[in-house]
């Protein structure tokens, strides 16, 4: 059975690569300390070469250290390679430390071709080297010292006397071969340390405070910082700046944060706070005998079809089935416990047709699942191009969904921002709290806290999202309390009418043309995520669901989008305004088809499998199956204490207050934030601004540890009194009034 590779979606499996065994690995270790032995006895040889004995008729090894044979080495290499006769040891010093670098337990094999193009790196970067010093022979000090040294009459030996001196000068003089020979140099570095080790050094060099490190001061001061944007990772298996995702078994370098670090500062996460990949199974040959055996039981039941292909998964395997001439589709459908009892399968579902196509889709679980791991999604091309967030410009997705892989092994990542909000909802233990965490976990990684803001709803009294207690992305602690989720909601109710008046006053249509637009300091993207809309529905429904809708209904052109999870699919909880309201859709496995229908309008839902499993509303309306992305709990510390150490927390104050007093006012309406600024607050923001010689809204929040809204009041007051001046796209005002 030939799999099909025409059906959309396909593609040809990985090249399978062994892991190191116990055995490969000490022999690795062996290789490495022989090389090490090496170097240091080609080092004491070449450092104590005699040339007296060298040249003596006897030809014994003089004064050098390691004898006769030592010396006869020596003066070989020195006569061959001249000064370059140090590459020697040095290249197998490298070798050796190669060797000798960890690798994690489940690593993959380096491929022999890996090896093989290091190696001749090395020769490139030695014949590069001996072409250097054998131009640089021409100089008369160089000339001088190879007299002094006895070493021969060319810097560069008879390899650089025949490589530059009898060729490359005859052909392209000395000026040209200089060129020649330094691109060569730079090629085999690149092939021995690797393009990504190259891009970590420049990466590097370019943050480097050049200033700080000779004593200058710097100029640069805060203002700059804050119009900087951070970039988001980059292409596939690194990033810039220091929020690379590595390769397997290599570390990123490590960054310690600057002092008095603000948002823009800081870098985002690496793949090296994540696990390492799972070890892959090879292929069983699995899908092929269960499509024989569903193509023989359709038969069995008087069913005239053909394979059209097949698509494996890493949880279900997909069949495409054509069906004879005049063979209705309701006769395959109509067999569905049949074919369960027959292939001896958990659950199977049938769809028909496949969109887009002629056949009829039947779904089969595997026998063995695989785990789709943070790690695979976060690394992949479709993350790294969509999510990535430039210094000049919007990204792809501005507000990226993590899910997983899809039956056909590519990965899913959809946009927020186009949904603009989305429905979690499925049985209990199916998979609905890790889908969340990957979702935000997924916003850590590629967002800064001023890219991107959060409120995380758990009326669970925090079990789910105690880890996040401290992430510097929230605008506000931990939501617990049912009377604090209507405080919240109301104030994203707020935030929304406000973010409408400015973004109508500077003449743009949306949040993402309002924010390239430089009119204005840059609005951040708010989430605002409800893990259990259940219980908030049954104790506060009559508050939260106008409020709710207003929200769903209006919020998506200021960046303000909602995320609503429930284990409880019944109509009184999603109802249909809500429904109408939010197109996008996870549905986790269900008990009974009703919920399906509740959740995404259609059966389906009540024929997965658990564990992650899912059925998801995509942004083209059609649903597809997919297996959800894990990540780990220790995956979710490392990644919360790298933000933590990277950003201050700056949360709203007022928003902070009210929730504090949610339980104070019974029935009370909560305040918008627009009490009016006192006058200490406003001498105080006056001698902030003043002090600090800028000023800007969230420099203002974070100096006074007050509120967005309330700092933009208060700015608004600064410049209608003549002390800062008018706003100037993303950069900050300009102080007007002196001490």
């Amino acid at each position: 059975m030939k799999k099909r590779t025409g059906l959309k979606g396909s593609r040809p499996s990985k090249k399978e690569v062994k892991v190191k065994t116990a055995e490969d690995r000490l022999l690795w270790k062996l290789v490495g300390a022989a090389l090490a032995a090496l170097a240091a006895f080609f080092s004491a040889a070449i450092a104590t070469y005699d040339w007296q004995a060298a040249e003596s008729a006897g030809g014994v090894g003089g004064k050098n250290l390691v004898g006769a044979l030592g010396n006869m080495f020596a003066f070989g290499c020195y006569r061959a390679l001249g000064f370059a006769a140090w590459f020697v040891p040095l290249a197998m010093l490298i070798g050796a430390a190669k060797t000798f670098a960890k690798i994690p337990k489940d690593e993959e094999e380096v491929p022999n071709r890996r090896i093989a193009l290091r190696v001749c790196g090395l020769i490139l970067m030695a014949v590069a080297v001996v072409a250097i010093l054998q131009l640089a022979g021409k100089w008369e000090w160089v000339r001088g010292l190879t007299e002094y040294m006895h070493i021969g009459k060319h810097a560069g030996g008879m390899v650089g006397y025949w490589f530059v001196t009898c060729g490359m000068e005859k052909a392209v003089a000395s000026f040209g071969t200089a060129f020649i020979v330094i691109g060569l140099l730079a090629v085999s570095v690149c092939m021995t340390a690797g393009l990504k080790t190259v891009r970590e050094w420049f990466a590097a060099f370019a943050e480097i405070d050049w200033g700080e490190m000779f004593g200058a001061g710097t100029t640069d001061g805060d203002g700059a910082a804050e119009a900087r944007q951070t970039p988001a990772p980059s292409a596939r298996g690194e990033r810039t700046a220091g929020t690379a995702p590595v390769s397997a078994g290599r570390r990123a370098p490590e960054r310690k944060p600057r002092k008095a670090i603000s948002p823009t500062d800081g870098h985002l996460p690496g793949l090296d706070l994540l696990d390492p990949l799972p070890r892959r199974l090879g292929k069983t040959g699995e899908a092929e005998e269960t499509g024989a055996k569903l193509m023989e039981t359709l038969k069995v039941f008087g069913v005239n079809a053909e394979l059209a292909g097949m698509i494996e998964g890493p949880v279900v395997t997909q069949y495409a089935v054509l069906p004879a001439a005049g063979v209705r589709v309701e006769r395959i459908t109509g067999l569905t416990r049949d074919l369960q009892r027959a292939l001896k399968a958990k659950t199977i579902r049938i769809f028909a047709p496949i969109p887009g196509e002629d056949t009829v889709g039947i779904q089969i679980p595997n026998r063995t699942r695989e785990i789709v791991a943070f790690r695979e999604i976060v690394e992949s091309a479709e993350w790294q191009d969509n999510v990535t967030w430039p210094n000049d410009g919007a990204p792809k997705i501005p507000v990226p969904l993590l899910l997983g892989k899809n039956v056909a092994g590519d990965e899913v990542v959809e946009d927020l921002s186009k949904m603009p909000h989305l429905l979690v909802a499925g049985a209990s233990g199916k998979g609905k709290s890790v889908c969340l965490s990957s979702i935000i976990n997924g916003f850590l990684m590629c967002r800064t806290p001023e890219q991107l803001r959060l409120i995380l709803v758990d009326p669970k009294g925090g079990t789910e999202f105690k880890v996040y207690e401290k992430l510097p992305h929230l605008l506000v602690p931990v939501v617990t309390d049912v009377k604090q989720v209507v405080v919240a909601l109301r104030w994203a109710a707020n935030e929304m009418a406000r973010r409408q008046r400015v973004i109508a006053d500077s003449g743009t249509s949306d949040i993402r043309e309002y924010n390239g637009s430089g009119k204005g300091e840059r609005m951040p993207y708010v989430v605002v995520v409800i893990d259990e809309l259940a219980d908030i529905m049954i104790q506060a429904g009559r508050d939260v669901e106008p409020v709710l809708s207003r929200l769903m209904a209006l919020a998506r052109a200021t960046g303000i989008h909602l995320i609503l999870a429930t284990q409880r699919p019944d109509v009184k909880v999603i109802s249909g305004t809500i429904k109408a309201n939010i197109p996008g859709r996870v549905a986790f496995a269900t008990t009974n088809a009703t919920d399906s229908r509740t959740i995404l309008d259609e059966n389906g839902a009540e024929t997965l499998i658990g564990d992650g499993d899912m059925l998801y509303r995509a942004s083209d309306g059609l649903t597809v199956r997919a297996q959800g992305a894990f990540v780990s709990r220790g995956e979710k510390n490392r990644i919360v204490d790298f933000a933590v150490r990277q950003w201050p927390s700056v949360m709203d104050e007022e928003l902070k207050d009210q929730l504090e007093h949610a339980n104070d006012e019974e029935g009370g309406e909560p305040s918008d934030g627009g009490e009016d600024v006192s006058e200490e607050e406003y001498e105080r923001a006056k001698t902030v601004v003043i002090a600090g010689n800028r000023a800007s809204i969230s420099y203002l929040q974070r100096q006074m540890r007050i509120g967005y809204n309330h700092a933009a009041k208060i700015i608004d007051l600064l410049e209608a009194r003549g002390v800062v001046g008018p706003a100037r796209g993303a950069g900050p005002r300009e102080v007007l009034a002196a001490e």
